[in-house]
């Protein structure tokens, strides 16, 4: 550095040496020593110091004693996963190192993770190729509930950067969904800037009329090395946008949600991806800063407060800045995670999900400790239903990865509710375990649209939404009947004037009164009613048959359900149900693991509730609570979906007119 650029013109003209021009005072010397301290602050995120590490596939045998005790408190795991007596995982070599002065031995399973991803995408792309293909595979994912959902976006498309589009891409991207669909997607805004002054974007989506109502947030990119979830967002955007005219669905959330979209939270670690990898397959993590070790970056997903999250004693951070998940040196110590939490707290998000990749999994607080949040039903019941289709395993932490994280956004967005409202903060890890950090260009899309239900779902819950129940109904003909059902409010606010009709499209069924219209249905609110009335004609053969429930949504979205009722005559009921009695059996098999079958009979139809309780008298699970039929009914009870250890539990039945309760045990 030239330090006359620094001094005062007029001095340096009038003398013949530096020496005279300065006349240097101790007052001067210290205003440059701030300047240079400055610059040298300054450069604290060049990216151009450290050489670029080598990242390996590592196996660690679980025989070792206190293996996983050691692993846990250096807070160094990330995607592991266990094989037999062995934990499969990725290292760089700092990290191996750490290994190493810890006495923790290991095996390499692959060399070179960075060059197997490029070759195996290289291989790929060199096929297209031969035959003649201009595109990569757009894959096809068929679990989807409708056809309008599983169709790919017109305007969706992969990148350069091994399938994956660039930072570059992913402006274009937003610019060209403002450009073509002005009134429901907002410009790229900048929510704050990364340690290298790059911009953080965001946008939001909704009609004009969605200003001022319920708040979602979606974010990817936390790691630098996991595009999944940023190409998950912009299909889903893409979606949106194009179904807007066409889809029900697409048009009442657009409607009725202001759903914001973060796609990069780390965009300089991404850029050093990109300049060193520029084909894919580039492994960097954390953000660039300089550490004062000379070592690089923090990990944004580990930098998270409050201080008790941060640094819980569980461990799943590492102190070591070398290391991939380097925590910081304060909750908040980043500029990225500083800018999200200024910005979220200036909104009233309800929701969010921040994406990363990779294992099928999704994950929900808290992960700092080995405890459900109070929340747990909310969180059990919409992971339950975002993984109904993507058949991703769902769960804490300590359940689903099988070990504890520390600073993470999901414990803070949550659990932090002196700052900012709190949110519903779930984490989809993207892409099956074979897939990696950057799976093959073919399985992108496939990812894209195995979470698109997630994400409409996960928007819909930021408000208001209802849930139906009901049991099979046995109605006699030519009688007026009840049609009993319960509706429950999922959503996160209150629902007003719900409506509730029926109709089938069989001559022989007549309704008495078709609607119901609730006026208000809170959060999370149940109502049992048989208020619909309906009488079925003679000539309507005894068997099942279906009629349609159509439940009104906020934004005008109707929701169809199926009810089944199966049709008899009054004889019929009386002569298979007159012998039944309460009964609640042993369960069986007994002791079992994962899973048990529990039996009960009851004589008539009424209200039902079975639920599994520990020795503490604390709710497990609840398998039943609403209005069933007379005679037999079996449940199967999965221990395995609640974390549950070995031990003793009970499953207890309650009706108005009979209770009991069994016990039974889980070994492992």
């Amino acid at each position: 550095m030239n330090l006359l650029h620094y001094l005062p013109h007029a001095s340096v003209q009038s003398s013949p040496t530096i020496k005279n021009t300065i006349g240097v005072s101790k007052s001067f010397l210290l205003l440059i020593l701030l300047i240079l301290f400055c610059v040298r602050g300054n450069a604290q995120y060049s990216s151009e110091i450290e050489p670029k590490e080598k990242y390996y596939q590592v196996k660690i045998s679980l025989s070792q004693y206190g293996v996983m005790a050691k692993l846990q408190m250096m807070g160094i795991l990330d995607h592991a996963k266990r094989e037999g007596n062995a934990l499969i995982t990725v290292f760089s070599e700092s990290e191996l190192e750490l290994l190493r002065k810890a006495q923790i031995f290991y095996e390499i399973a692959v060399e070179d993770l960075e060059n197997y991803y490029q070759q195996r995408a290289s291989e790929e792309l060199q096929i297209l190729n031969e035959k003649g293909s201009k595109e990569f595979i757009r894959g096809t994912f068929n679990q989807t509930t409708t056809q309008a959902q599983s169709i790919v976006p017109k305007k969706f498309r992969l990148g350069n950067v091994g399938g994956f589009l660039s930072i570059n891409d992913v402006a274009a991207e937003l610019d060209s969904m403002v450009a073509n669909y002005p009134n429901l997607i907002s410009k790229r805004r900048t929510l704050g800037s990364s340690g290298e002054s790059r911009p953080i974007w965001y946008v939001e989506l909704g009609s004009e009329s969605s200003e001022g109502k319920p708040q979602v947030l979606y974010t990817a990119m936390h790691h630098a090395r996991e595009p999944g979830g940023m190409m998950a967002l912009i299909y889903f955007m893409w979606w949106l946008l194009e179904n807007y005219s066409t889809d029900p669905e697409a048009k009442a959330l657009l409607d009725s949600r202001r759903m914001t979209v973060v796609p990069i939270v780390n965009p300089d670690g991404y850029a050093y991806n990109i300049q060193n990898s520029p084909n894919g397959g580039g492994l960097w993590r954390k953000n660039r800063k300089r550490n004062s070790s000379n070592s690089f970056g923090v990990d944004l997903n580990r930098n998270y407060g409050t201080y008790d999250f941060w640094n819980s004693a569980f461990g799943g951070s590492s102190t070591s800045p070398s290391s991939d998940t380097y925590r910081g040196t304060d909750p908040f110590s980043e500029p990225e995670t500083a800018a999200l939490r200024d910005f979220i707290a200036i909104n009233q998000f309800k929701a969010v999900l921040n994406y990363h990749t990779f294992s099928n999994l999704l994950i929900y607080p808290y992960g700092y400790a080995r405890r459900e949040t109070p929340d747990a039903p909310i969180f059990r019941e919409y992971a339950k239903r975002m993984t109904e289709f993507n058949g991703y395993t769902y769960g804490l932490d300590i359940e689903t990865v099988g070990y504890n994280t520390r600073g993470t956004s999901d414990d803070w967005m949550y659990g932090d509710s002196l700052t900012k409202p709190k949110m519903i903060a779930m984490t989809p890890e993207v892409g099956a375990q074979s897939d990696g950090f950057w799976p093959v260009p073919s399985r992108i899309t496939g990812h894209c649209q195995e979470n698109l239900l997630p994400n409409l779902f996960l928007a819909w819950a930021a408000g208001p939404y209802f849930a139906t129940s009901y049991d099979y109904a046995f109605i006699p003909k030519n009688t007026v009947v009840s049609l009993p059902f319960t509706i429950k409010n999922i959503g996160l606010e209150s629902g007003k004037k719900v409506k509730v009709s029926f109709n089938s499209d069989n001559l022989g069924v007549q309704f008495l009164n078709q609607t119901m219209v609730f006026d208000s249905i809170g959060s999370w609110e149940s109502i049992f009613t048989d208020g619909i009335k309906v009488k079925i004609s003679s000539s309507i053969p005894d068997g099942p048959m279906t009629i349609t429930m159509n439940v009104a949504q906020d934004g005008g979205y109707v929701t169809s359900v199926p009810y089944s009722i199966a049709l008899v005559t009054p004889l019929s009921i009386r002569d298979e149900y007159s012998q039944v009695d309460f009964a609640l059996e042993q369960n069986y098999p007994n002791p079992f693991n994962p899973s048990t079958i529990i039996k009960f009979s009851i004589p008539s139809q009424m209200q039902v509730r079975l639920e599994v309780i520990d020795v503490m008298g604390r709710n497990v699970v609840t398998l039943q609570n609403g209005l069933m039929r007379a005679g037999s009914h079996s449940f199967t009870f999965d221990g395995s979906k609640y974390g549950l250890t070995s031990g003793v539990y009970f499953y207890r039945l309650i009706t108005s007119g009979f209770q009991q309760t069994r016990k039974m045990m889980l070994l492992k």
